[in-house]
């Protein structure tokens, strides 16, 4: 199980608190349905922070920034982006977006390619579905002035579309005991709003963890009652789902497996779950169904 459930030592990257366009709003449980928006580029900067960096030591230009719910990368070729603009081929595929000012190109390859093939020269007001892209390929929108593209909301009323594949977010579980000192867990998990989940595990001792994305930003992971009957599907990696009652040291484990679905089914003692990462093993990606947080009690 998860080091933010048991106690351990020397274990070991959608969402924050508010849901861009594309997913509901998840700043409050009445949130409203977001509808379809207009999004213009923005002034990206590449910063050398690993190798090869053969583009100098910084450079910029005009890129699509992806809304945070899509939970796109910044990295690639020993750059950083200041902002998301690499889009994980599994969360492209399916995408409609259509060119609403400007001129851009979709860019495709992966992270470690020097240079980026262009699948698409986009038009104004011609739509367009992202689908030639392989498994371990990135997505980016350039161009040489501004553009802007509109992007669609979801066809389902849910946080997270019925069916569309989410990757995991690598979290760190850090002591939240005043005064504690001892080291932190690592692992990757699949996050909610604060108003539905919980960011601590509410344990005692060294083991009272609060959960942090890699900069810091606090994470949800801890679902409440209403995980029940939701229904999880893993699609690369192995995916650990528990269900536990909060606070306890008490807890059912189910792994998950590439192709295989497991339904939360909680027991009278029951109070939560959380669809994290097997110890030791790589991030995860995985679909839900009935899935729709309700705010906590």
């Amino acid at each position: 199980m998860r080091a933010s459930l048991r106690s351990v030592s020397g274990l070991q990257r959608l969402f924050g608190t508010a849901l861009a366009l594309c997913f509901w709003a998840a700043g409050s449980p009445g949130a409203a349905r977001a509808q379809d928006q207009n999004v213009s580029s923005r002034s990206v900067t590449w910063s050398c922070t690993g190798e090869p960096c053969p583009w100098g030591d910084t450079t910029e230009g005009q890129a699509l920034v992806w809304p945070e719910a899509l939970a796109a990368t910044q990295t690639r070729m020993g750059y950083t982006t200041s902002e998301p603009i690499y889009l994980p081929a599994e969360r492209a595929k399916g995408l409609t977006l259509t060119l609403t000012q400007g001129s851009a190109n979709l860019y495709v390859g992966t992270v470690n390619d020097a240079w980026h093939r262009v699948i698409a020269v986009l038009k104004r007001g011609e739509p367009h579905t992202l689908s030639e892209l392989a498994k371990d390929e990135v997505l980016s929108i350039q161009g040489s002035a501004q553009f802007a593209v509109t992007l669609p909301a979801p066809t389902e009323d849910h946080y997270y579309p019925e069916g569309k594949v989410l990757p995991s977010i690598h979290a760190t579980w850090r002591c939240a005991r005043p005064g504690c000192t001892d080291g932190d867990w690592y692992g990757e998990v699949i996050n909610w709003p604060s108003w539905a989940a919980y960011h601590t595990n509410a344990r005692s001792g060294g083991n009272s963890r609060a959960v942090f994305d890699d900069e810091g930003t606090p994470l949800y992971p801890y679902m409440g009652k209403w995980a029940e009957g939701c229904r999880v599907t893993a699609h690369s990696g192995v995916v650990l789902i528990i269900e536990w009652e909060r606070g306890t040291d008490v807890w059912r484990e189910t792994r998950v497996y590439p192709g295989q679905t497991h339904t939360i089914t909680l027991r009278p003692s029951e109070d939560g779950a959380m669809i994290e990462t097997v110890d030791n093993e790589p991030a995860f990606s995985a679909s839900l169904e009935n899935c729709d947080p309700k705010p906590l009690p």
